[in-house]
């Protein structure tokens, strides 16, 4: 699961960054750019971002600081990771509750995107499936981490 939300999170940007060059060369060219690629641009990687976070924390591709936990033991290392991932669990849980009402309010508003009049809720529901990603990834490896001997 969570390769595949980061797959389609690069996927987006790969046709962001095709985008954006065919928009930069349409304008320099013809001096006619790709109409609304700012927007399709800010939602595409707004997307794309929630959408790496379940691989990124999977892979433990997160920030680390090592420097600080470099000397502390196994035992502890393994708490602290078992609290973290609690926190972020808990981060998810609520950004994604706080993404589902605001993904209503945009929808029951008719929000959209001011040149090409996308409908903004899609982008939410799209983030929303990246922080469902990101808490199933979260409760999987607080389980694992509870399953470990020593924790």
């Amino acid at each position: 699961m969570t390769e595949w939300l980061g797959i389609f999170g690069g996927a987006l940007m790969l046709l962001v960054m095709l985008m954006t060059t065919i928009s930069v060369a349409g304008r320099a060219l013809f001096g006619r750019p790709i109409v609304g690629d700012y927007e399709i641009t800010e939602l595409a990687c707004g997307i794309a971002i929630f959408l790496f976070l379940p691989y990124t924390q999977f892979t433990g591709g997160n920030i680390v600081a090592e420097f600080f936990t470099a000397r502390m033991s196994r035992r502890n290392q393994l708490r602290l990771d078992l609290i973290h991932n609690v926190v972020f669990a808990g981060f998810a849980a609520f950004l994604g509750w706080r993404i589902v009402v605001g993904g209503i309010e945009k929808y029951e508003s008719l929000a959209t995107s001011m040149m090409l009049r996308l409908p903004i809720w899609i982008a939410y529901l799209a983030g929303l499936a990246g922080l469902a990603g990101l808490l199933v990834v979260c409760v999987w490896i607080v389980a694992r981490l509870l399953a470990e001997k020593g924790t």
